[in-house]
């Protein structure tokens, strides 16, 4: 663990499993970057217009270029609902920038 701390200064978590990529001479890591993480939570809680918890899909896909993420995929819905709620925006920008499932 210290040596971990040491060679990235605690800005990075290594991530288990295979490697990125492999050769004679290297081996490419995944790794999670801590200085940079974004409160998707936040941004969402700002552009949260009334009370209802959810906002509708055309108003994210609008601010979605603001983040740098694809709005196409705000607008993509499996349920008749034409909001979002807090918890599938969050995932969808996780999904889309391989920080979540």
């Amino acid at each position: 663990a210290i040596y971990e701390y040491l060679l990235f200064s605690g800005q990075y978590r290594l991530q288990t499993g295979a490697p990125e990529h492999r050769t004679a001479t290297s081996v490419v890591l995944r790794a999670q970057d801590l200085g940079k993480q974004s409160d998707y939570g936040v941004i969402f809680d700002n552009w949260v217009r009334d009370n209802n918890g959810k906002i509708d899909r055309q108003d994210v896909a609008t601010n979605a270029n603001s983040i740098g993420l694809d709005p196409d995929l705000f607008l993509v819905s499996s349920e008749e609902d034409d909001s979002i709620s807090k918890e599938d925006f969050v995932g969808i920008c996780k999904r889309q920038l391989g920080d979540g499932p």
